[in-house]
């Protein structure tokens, strides 16, 4: 009988501690996935202005920002974690509902910047305008249909 008293108080004193670490959890996929996208937008946006010729193009500069944009491209999903879906978030709501679409247009940007750092890798400026910008229309696309603003 001690037992089960012990298990009742034990689980009565670790509810709202179990309910606030999904708060946390959810408040932390969310500043996950936004500092994921700040740091891949910061190393794009590099390659925009060689892109814009608004800076050099320095094919070891362009290449390891490609290689950035290509490895951040993997990090922001996890922080799409169920849950997260309310709070300060650009999210819409509809990611949760259209997994798949959401999913084939991440699969489809990963791909993207994938073939950008191939370019970027070439050292051909002409290539990596096309690349960059299939890049950024894969971006806006997700934009577009899943973020508020």
């Amino acid at each position: 009988m001690k037992k089960i008293i012990a298990l009742m108080v034990a689980a009565a004193l670790t509810a709202p501690l179990a309910a606030s670490a999904q708060l946390t959890n959810a408040a932390a996929a969310i500043k996950h996935r936004q500092a994921a996208f700040t740091l891949l937008a910061t190393y794009f946006g590099r390659i925009n202005l060689v892109v814009k010729g608004e800076r050099p193009f320095n094919r070891t500069e362009v290449l390891t920002d490609a290689q950035l944009v290509e490895t951040i491209s993997r990090l922001p999903w996890i922080g799409f974690a169920p849950g997260s879906d309310t709070g300060k978030t650009k999210a819409k709501p509809d990611i949760w509902l259209e997994e798949e679409k959401f999913n084939s247009l991440r699969e489809d940007m990963q791909v993207k910047v994938a073939a950008l750092r191939v370019s970027a890798q070439d050292g051909d400026l002409a290539k990596l305008k096309g690349a960059f910008e299939h890049a950024r229309n894969s971006c806006q696309a997700c934009h577009k249909a899943f973020r508020t603003d």
